[in-house]
């Protein structure tokens, strides 16, 4: 695709004939042009002839897709594919900069030009000192942009960044400045990066403001991280030793042009022992990310399709590198962790015993919400992984309750030493949640916009404080969360412009009723009955605020419209393929549904019933699936 994507989807297009050439068929993301070395997104198992498949790919990055069939004397035909995504990492490097004024030669261009340098004042850009002070970049084009990371000065005065507004769109009105507002920023350390979440805001033009008078607008390119494993025969347990190493290595990357490098270890590197025979022992050094995320296979519920001698199944998740679950020799043998509640999985881990490697040959790792195994996704096939090696499977986010690793295949055996499961919960958290508000007006409590019970036409289903300042409503999660996205719905019956304006915040902080806590994103208008998203980006908190700054405000929310899909499939004796017996048959429906509660119901055909006579016996029909 000549750059990085980050995939959504994938669609195929089936040929109108013969196309069970493309039964098990794979499709790979990544960056490399060894088929195999790229990352699974989906298996098509079947696709029937001339049909049209969508395959999610939850955000996986890479610049090359490739569908292949693995095997001999195999056939590959397809029609069309479709590849749906966005541009992944910083496409502000390609655009052009400007700003409202230059002070000395800190030129708007410096804040993009990739050559970042803290301790060197000219590596930034800045303003002098002036109202309402403004940087601009045109990105040449129009961008979903998902996020916007901004760096804040390390010399001296991080405060001047304090109420920054990021704003993104396509107008250059008022310099760019008046187009919808995705961020204010609160405040940044020094020296620090900050991200901005903008949920995939459409625009040519980003732009950063300060409003006020006497103001410097001052930003720095954002720093870039790298993070290494090591195997290594030296102990790195030891400091000294690590200290060494990193000299050593910025050493190298002096020689190579690399100057301004920061190297530190992230965590203290643990030292396992890996037997490789009977004489020889080697030192396995993994340093990883010290991130914020947890493991969540290790509070779920583990099983397996059998168990061979002592090879239980909670033994994947013990922490433990010296035990291993084991299953019998079998048809298609399967390990399986509930998570107890859906998650997205941004990643999974497997870690090999240390004897006997093999049996995971051609694992695949699989998400979803279903127990028959074949239902779920494909997040990743292991082709090979060394004795006693962990290696990290990318899941871009996929959805699920159960993660599950089988071998397809008779007379398998699946034995492994340890699973990590990596991501975060999905869902809303808000229907536990405690609420409050600054007023009340009649009978709009708080509550009522998280009761799950949607009633857009009926007024008193919605929260409404009175018309005052500054209205506002919080929700207590009754515990911290990284919160991926808020969903604000909006009133249908009248005033929708009430909403614009309307300031997210998340936090910790019941300071000012949590009306400080950061900003994750400011709600420029919502149509009338709308429910839109607002993405965080992983915001840390236990409150979350809306607020509407200003006077004789009113702050009404309303909760998020659930909608069900049912599929119902008829048996009928009475010929369904005359319209105005389907729409009986309809009629009918809704009236038993209404009489039984379900009053809120649209029914509709999904397709056109067929006829279809399903021969039994020499003197006897019914109405089947035969033909």
């Amino acid at each position: 695709m000549l750059k990085v994507y980050r995939v959504n989807r994938v669609t195929i297009t089936n040929r109108p004939t013969n196309g069970l050439r493309i039964n098990r068929a794979v499709i790979r993301i990544g960056n490399f042009l060894d088929i195999y070395s790229n990352t699974v997104c989906a298996t098509i198992s079947t696709l029937a002839d001339g049909a049209t498949a969508t395959f999610s790919c939850g955000g996986m990055k890479g610049r090359y897709v490739i569908v292949h069939i693995p095997g001999d004397q195999k056939i590959l035909s397809l029609t069309e594919v479709g590849v749906y995504g966005y541009l992944a990492g910083n496409v502000a490097v390609d655009g052009a900069a400007t700003q409202s004024s230059v002070y000395m030669d800190w030129f708007a261009e410096k804040a993009i030009d990739s050559n970042r340098g803290l301790q060197k004042n000219t590596s930034c850009s800045s303003t002098l000192n002036e109202t309402n002070p403004w940087w601009r970049l045109d990105l040449r084009d129009v961008y979903k942009i998902s996020k916007v990371v901004v760096t804040n000065r390390n010399d001296c005065c991080a405060e001047q960044i304090n109420g920054a507004e990021i704003h993104i769109g396509n107008y250059l009105e008022n310099n760019g400045n008046d187009n919808p507002i995705c961020a204010v920023i609160p405040a940044i350390p020094a020296g620090e990066s900050y991200n901005y979440s903008c949920g995939g805001m459409e625009g040519r033009y980003v732009n950063l403001i300060i409003p006020g008078d006497m103001k410097i607008l001052t930003l720095f390119l954002k720093r870039s991280f790298v993070k290494m494993q090591f195997n290594s025969r030296v102990d790195l347990t030891d400091p000294s030793v690590r200290e060494n190493v990193l000299k050593q290595l910025g050493s190298v990357l002096a020689d190579r042009g690399f100057t301004n490098v920061t190297l530190h270890w992230s965590q203290t590197p643990k030292r396992v022992i890996q037997k490789v025979n009977a004489d020889k022992r080697v030192l396995w050094i993994e340093v990883m990310a010290n991130g914020q995320e947890e493991n969540a296979a290790l509070w779920g519920k583990t099983s397996q399709s059998s168990i061979y001698l002592d090879g239980r199944p909670e033994l994947a998740v013990d922490g433990l590198l010296t035990t291993f679950t084991h299953t019998n020799s079998e048809t298609d043998p399967w390990w399986r962790v509930d998570l107890l509640k859906v998650y997205r999985v941004n990643r999974v881990t497997i870690t090999n015993r240390t004897t006997n490697g093999w049996r995971i040959n051609r694992a695949v790792i699989r998400i979803g919400n279903f127990l028959d195994i074949y239902n779920n996704t494909v997040c990743a096939t292991i082709s090979t992984l060394a004795d006693g090696a962990t290696d990290t499977f990318s899941c871009g986010g996929m959805k699920g309750r159960y993660v599950i690793v089988h071998i397809p295949g008779d007379q398998k055996i699946l034995s492994f030493t340890e699973v990590g499961v990596y991501g975060y919960l999905t869902g809303n958290v808000a229907e536990d949640g405690v609420a409050t508000q600054s007023s009340t007006y009649m009978d709009w409590f708080a509550e009522k916009a998280i009761d799950s019970n949607q009633g857009l036409q009926q007024y008193p289903l919605c929260s409404s404080t009175n018309h005052e300042t500054k209205p506002w409503w919080r929700l207590d999660l009754r515990d911290v969360y990284k919160i991926s996205k808020v969903v604000v719905t909006n009133r249908n019956d009248c005033c929708p412009e009430r909403i614009n304006k309307a300031q997210i915040r998340i936090g910790n902080s019941l300071e000012n009723n949590g009306n400080r806590n950061p900003i994750c994103a400011v709600i420029p208008a919502i149509p009338a009955g709308e429910s839109y998203n607002y993405s965080c980006g992983g915001m840390e908190g236990r409150y979350v605020n809306l607020i509407i700054p200003g006077d004789m405000k009113i702050l009404t929310l309303c909760p998020v419209l659930k909608r069900s899909f049912v599929k119902m499939q008829f048996n009928s004796q009475v010929d369904l393929t005359d319209p105005s017996v389907r729409e009986n048959v309809l009629k009918q429906l809704g009236s038993v549904l209404a009489d039984r509660g379900f009053k809120n119901v649209t029914l509709r055909w999904s397709q056109t019933p067929k006829r279809v006579i399903q021969k039994v016996n020499a003197d006897k029909s019914h109405c089947g699936n035969g033909k």
